[in-house]
């Protein structure tokens, strides 16, 4: 079974009630469509639920457009999902959670493209790492190979 990936975004008022919502893929001209739709509600700032994993592209779309990009964390979001009157999970709920979470809390961490590019550099690195080892471990083993073969 193939899944659609998407993402659904909601706009609320200063009460939390949903006054407008969008729903888009995740292929970049969809979220070309989703940027458009934030701009269009005026909002400065944008709560983005998974910034480095699933919401990573999004949230690099939205910084480059100059707006200010929340990141809520999935606890952060379930939490508010127990305390929402809709049964079960659904990304709609979910949009609207998120919204309410960045209305609420002050604190939330602010996200930079120094944040979301500190995960590549880990796993740049990591990956520096393991072609040095690599290295290693073939001149290892060819010493080992010239001494039970010379020649």
């Amino acid at each position: 079974m193939h899944q659609r990936l998407e993402h659904v975004a909601a706009a609320i008022d200063e009460h939390g009630r949903c006054v407008a919502r969008h729903e888009s893929g995740a292929a970049p001209e969809h979220l070309t469509k989703l940027l458009d739709w934030v701009a269009s509600t005026g909002a400065d700032t944008v709560a983005v639920e998974g910034t480095r994993g699933y919401g990573l592209p999004l949230a690099r779309l939205l910084l480059a457009a100059g707006y200010t990009v929340l990141d809520v964390s999935s606890n952060l979001t379930a939490d508010e999902r127990k305390r929402s009157r809709r049964p079960g999970k659904d990304d709609e709920g979910d949009a609207v959670a998120i919204a309410r979470i960045a209305l609420r809390e002050p604190d939330l961490p602010t996200m930079d493209a120094a944040h979301l590019d500190a995960d590549l550099k880990l796993v740049v690195d990591a990956r520096d790492q393991l072609v040095s080892e690599e290295v290693l471990v073939r001149n290892r083993l060819h010493a080992l190979l010239l001494v039970m073969s010379p020649g």
